[in-house]
């Protein structure tokens, strides 16, 4: 088995950031329970990540990840890659919009 933790970013480890990326995924879905059937866990395992109980395997962050940036994909659809770069740009030169 190879071992993929040196794949995994420094914050992967932290419950608070996982915990909101769950419950930002419940929100955008409409419930916990809708979370749980697109990712197809079950209702334990949920709420332990929902809490910040557990840390989930990568596939399923990941999984939970696309849901949240289902929205930002249809929106980056809209604006042209010029719109993008510029908006880019702008935040590269004042890190100050990015807090």
């Amino acid at each position: 088995m190879q071992n993929t933790s040196a794949h995994k970013p420094a914050w992967y480890g932290s419950s608070s950031v996982v915990q909101r990326l769950f419950v930002e995924a419940a929100r955008r879905l409409g419930s916990a329970e809708a979370l749980g059937a697109r990712l197809e866990l079950e209702e334990g395992d949920l709420r332990k990540f929902l809490t910040g109980e557990s840390i989930p395997p990568q596939r399923v962050l990941l999984r939970a990840l696309d849901v949240v940036l289902e929205d930002f994909h249809a929106i980056r659809r809209e604006f042209s890659e010029e719109a993008w770069r510029s908006l880019w740009e702008g935040m590269v030169r004042s890190p100050d919009v990015l807090r």
